[in-house]
């Protein structure tokens, strides 16, 4: 019996060890959550934060100290008047990959209106190239903005879409890699 006792008392401070180890587990991993969770920033646009997801994107694009990056399907002229405001402000190296004119519905004279506007500045590089569905923009290389629809104000302000904005960089250098496979050849990285 006193075999039997001692064996089950062994067996309880085992299950209390592992218990122990277990809830250290846990909370290691819940630290290692909230730090993965700070470098992401997510926005909704529903009807009680109207207008929000279309400051992110101002704000995030006024940010900008060196690099634009873009993709998305359109872009109408209240945007690009912000990409020609950073690049005389701050001479901000732009780059936008978009749909060709052909692709924008007949009905959308706002979209229309910013790709004739795009075309007419020099000073931005646009590459007729992008099948997306969404926008992804990086900035200086070091942040990321995802948004579910294009670079519209009409669209941001009245549609439900959301915003993700990353920090990481592994998931920096991912879309880095992804918005150069957009690119033609020679206008990659690395070639000449």
């Amino acid at each position: 019996m006193e075999i039997q006792l001692n064996s089950l008392r062994k067996m309880v401070n085992d299950l209390i060890e592992q218990n122990k180890s277990l809830k250290a587990k846990i909370t290691s991993l819940e630290d290692e959550i909230l730090k993965i969770r700070a470098q992401y920033k997510f926005y909704l646009n529903k009807s009680a934060t109207k207008g929000k997801n279309f400051n992110v994107i101002q704000e995030f694009i006024d940010s900008t100290n060196n690099k634009l990056s873009i993709i998305t399907p359109y872009v109408d002229s209240t945007f690009v008047n912000f990409f020609i405001k950073i690049n005389k402000l701050k001479d901000v190296n732009i780059q936008i990959i978009l749909h060709d004119r052909q692709m924008i519905p007949n009905d959308r004279d706002d979209l229309l209106k910013g790709f004739d506007e795009l075309q007419l500045n020099s000073l931005i590089t646009k590459i007729y190239n992008s099948d997306s569905k969404m926008t992804i923009l990086i900035q200086d290389d070091r942040r990321i903005l995802i948004c579910s629809t294009n670079l519209s104000k009409k669209d941001i302000l009245e549609t439900y879409n959301f915003i993700i904005v990353v920090e990481d960089p592994f998931l920096i250098e991912r879309f880095k890699s992804q918005y150069e496979e957009q690119l033609p050849h020679f206008m990659r990285t690395g070639t000449f």
